[in-house]
């Protein structure tokens, strides 16, 4: 199932897409991804952009760790592989509860948005 085909048929999704494509092209924007797989291209396609023209920074909340992290996106000929490690500026590789816990995590990132 094309998950951009479904998304094109529902109103409210098609909405939310739009809203982040025009959210990322206002540029100059950092973004935090918990719990997100990056397996979803028309996703990664508009993070690519956004690190590629808009200067998008993304941050990452991930259990697997950044080597593996990095290996999915090599070795799975991940088409947008390059330009979203690229707009990497912070890897936390924990989970949602440890980074809540971890004062260091969260100073970082805190001193990061502000």
């Amino acid at each position: 199932v094309n998950k951009l085909e479904l998304i094109e048929k529902e109103p409210l999704l098609k909405w939310y897409l739009e809203l982040f494509k025009k959210v990322i092209a206002e540029g100059n924007k950092k973004i935090l991804i918990v719990g997100y797989g990056f397996r979803d291209r028309h996703i990664n396609q508009i993070l690519a952009d956004g690190v590629e023209k808009y200067e998008l920074q993304t941050n990452v909340i991930s259990t697997q760790s950044e080597v593996d992290f990095k290996r999915h996106f090599e070795c799975g000929g991940h088409l947008y592989a390059l330009p979203i490690w690229n707009g990497l500026r912070h890897y936390f590789h924990c989970t949602l509860e440890e980074f809540f816990s971890r004062e260091d995590y969260l100073k970082t990132i805190t001193s990061y948005f502000s």
